[in-house]
């Protein structure tokens, strides 16, 4: 089965459940705050007054969706290995473009050893000059890990299988990678 994508224009809820889909993170962003962490940990991704724009994404594939100008919302989904539901329009069969790529996310570890307050116990903890918070990145990490590697989107890139509507990319991971 051959990669798809498809979008909804208009809606007022989501009709898609993600999760069952198996994807793992959700990067959310609302008026206030922003978060990139596991769909585990985020349990009202789904409240549309919160988070007006996002992606969930995982190994088969990715949703997002952002708020019209309208109040509606418009939502597109990509599946690797599985077909795109019903309700969502204009599909297009696509070809990956090879393998994975890795992105790195800005931001230094929070070493606990320098900034006990701001990382108490070790975790994936991240500053960024950018954002006015610390970012917890949905990391397995260990401190000597953490020191001598970078968090990572890993990214996958597709084009219409026609090549006629261009080219897409979407998330698969976050990943701590050798710098």
């Amino acid at each position: 089965m051959s990669p798809q994508i498809g979008f909804i224009a208009s809606f007022k809820a989501h009709s898609f459940s993600p999760p069952q889909a198996g994807f793992e993170y959700a990067w959310i962003e609302g008026f206030s705050d922003a978060r990139l962490a596991r769909i585990s940990e985020v349990p009202d991704w789904n409240d549309l007054l919160k988070w007006q724009m996002g992606r969930l994404f995982g190994e088969g594939g990715e949703y997002r969706w952002e708020k019209n100008r309208d109040g509606s919302f418009h939502g597109v989904l990509l599946l690797d290995d599985a077909r795109i539901p019903e309700g969502f329009s204009q599909v297009i069969d696509l070809e990956s473009m090879g393998d994975p790529i890795p992105l790195v996310l800005w931001g230094d570890w929070v070493d606990p050893k320098e900034d006990p307050k701001g990382n108490p116990d070790g975790a994936p903890r991240f500053y960024a000059g950018e954002l006015p918070k610390i970012q917890t990145y949905p990391l397995a990490l260990s401190s000597p890990a953490a020191k001598d590697s970078s968090p990572r989107l890993v990214v996958r890139r597709y084009r219409d299988a026609r090549g006629e509507k261009g080219e897409f990319m979407r998330c698969v991971a976050v990943e701590m990678l050798k710098s």
